[in-house]
């Protein structure tokens, strides 16, 4: 750490505020960085898709050279406030926008690599912040950035410290390519299992109705298929929700709040936005006191289907979840509605990843009321079509398909996390000098070029 420096920014830098155009000179000319081009990245090194028409003169004074760091000068959140982005490559004709102020450094006393890293320094943020306005939005000058501080080590131990968090960051991209790939044939599956089923014979998908529609009959419904006759597997039926349902629909218990914080795990709105099910053994989960009469009524089994009933927004109305696994004895609360399906007529597995189709969700915010808030009655709920197959063991069989996949994605966002947290800790000893790095020979030769 007694190689460190603190260096204010205005002493080997410049700072100048982006260009600003009328409206109508975008659309055509050179490309635009603008702030959502910038904002929540580490750098940037591929042209915007924006364009913007300006003379030559403006391109000469607005261009972006590699080792350029990128300020939000305004941001709607506190938070987003001058935020950086390092620019990693040269453009030969760029310009960028007036809520962006860019910095060029005249000496190089910051690497550009390690640039990405050193202004999420919780010291450098803190002081950003401090030195920020507040009126409808929050802004910083140039004036404010000049005298931001900022703790360097020597250029070869930047590099190193650069080359590690880069190696994390490389191990986190290709998780994030893993989860992104999954959930694309997760997508794909869904489509495919919910028109095309499964031919229990062969644990093969059946062959697609183009290709062979005797295995088809037509139906009023269909499932999600964009054929006008709306062919279903002849081994199909289409029921509403209502009728696959032991018991009806049911709103959950009323919570007095002298009765909250004790008792019964509660299942309540938010655990809904769980992905892949209920975790009823998570943390922050509330509980609530019942008597033996109200627990009786609002019990909670494996299996069990739930939905929002009202939602600020029409995006977020009968978002259904399943419990799965029931660690200790729960109870739902009144903003869910509960249904339990009838397990002799159709798996929970099934019917839980059917409500989460886009003809679910679609059907689901078609009959949804809009006032103050987004509402939905049971017997609404209960209307939506659900296609399935006759044969539970089909319905079975998609499901476990469904969950494989599911279980792929959320081991890679649990890898995901563990990088992060990785990289967290990392940057927190890095960056502040707490955790010494000792620079290889190639790190001091890449400053002699």
């Amino acid at each position: 750490m007694s190689e460190w420096e603190n260096v204010a920014l205005g002493d080997f830098g410049s700072f100048t505020n982006g260009i600003n155009k009328d409206k109508n000179a975008f659309g055509k000319g050179v490309p635009f960085v603008n702030l959502l081009d910038i904002y929540g990245k580490e750098s940037i090194s591929r042209e915007p898709a924006g364009l913007v028409q300006v003379t030559e003169n403006e391109i000469k004074n607005y261009d972006l050279k590699k080792g350029d760091i990128l300020f939000a000068r305004s941001s709607v959140k506190p938070e987003g406030v001058g935020q950086t982005c390092v620019v990693l490559r040269n453009f030969d004709r760029i310009v960028y926008s007036g809520f962006i102020i860019r910095y060029r450094q005249f000496d190089q006393k910051i690497w550009y690599q390690y640039a990405k890293y050193c202004f999420d320094n919780p010291i450098v943020r803190r002081s950003v912040l401090a030195k920020s306005t507040v009126s409808a939005n929050t802004n910083i000058n140039q004036e404010s950035l000049k005298t931001i501080t900022v703790p360097l080590p020597p250029l070869p131990h930047q590099r190193k410290i650069a080359r590690i968090l880069n190696t994390v960051d490389s191990i986190i991209e290709k998780t994030e390519a893993a989860i992104a790939k999954y959930k694309a044939i997760k997508q794909g599956m869904m489509h495919d299992l919910f028109t095309r089923g499964i031919d229990v014979k062969t644990g093969k998908l059946r062959p697609k109705f183009e290709d062979a529609p005797e295995l088809y009959k037509e139906s009023e419904l269909g499932c999600g298929s964009t054929s006008l006759t709306n062919p279903i597997p002849k081994e199909w039926e289409v029921k509403r929700l209502g009728a696959l349902a032991k018991d009806g629909l049911k709103n959950g218990y009323f919570k007095k709040p002298e009765y909250v914080g004790w008792g019964y795990k509660l299942i309540n709105v938010s655990d809904l936005y769980q992905p892949y099910e209920i975790d009823i053994n998570q943390k922050d989960v509330q509980r609530v006191f019942a008597t033996a009469n109200d627990y009786s009524k609002y019990e909670v089994q494996v299996g069990d289907l739930f939905f929002t009933r009202s939602s600020l927004v029409l995006e977020g109305i009968a978002h259904c979840n399943i419990v799965l696994k029931l660690p200790e004895p729960s109870v739902w609360e009144c903003h869910v509605v509960r249904l339990r399906p009838d397990k002799q007529k159709i798996s929970p597995g099934y019917l839980g990843f059917y409500c989460t189709t886009y003809e679910a969700r679609l059907f689901f915010m078609s009959i949804a009321k809009q006032v103050t808030m987004t509402t939905i009655s049971q017997p609404d709920i209960a209307k939506l079509p659900v296609c399935a197959p006759t044969n539970i063991n089909e319905q079975k069989e998609i499901a476990k398909r469904l969950r494989s996949i599911d279980r792929h994605i959320q081991n890679e966002e649990i890898a995901k996390l563990k990088y992060q947290k990785l990289k967290s800790g990392l940057m927190q000893d890095l960056l502040t000098g707490k955790k010494e790095v000792t620079p290889d020979p190639e790190d001091y030769k890449e400053m002699e070029n």
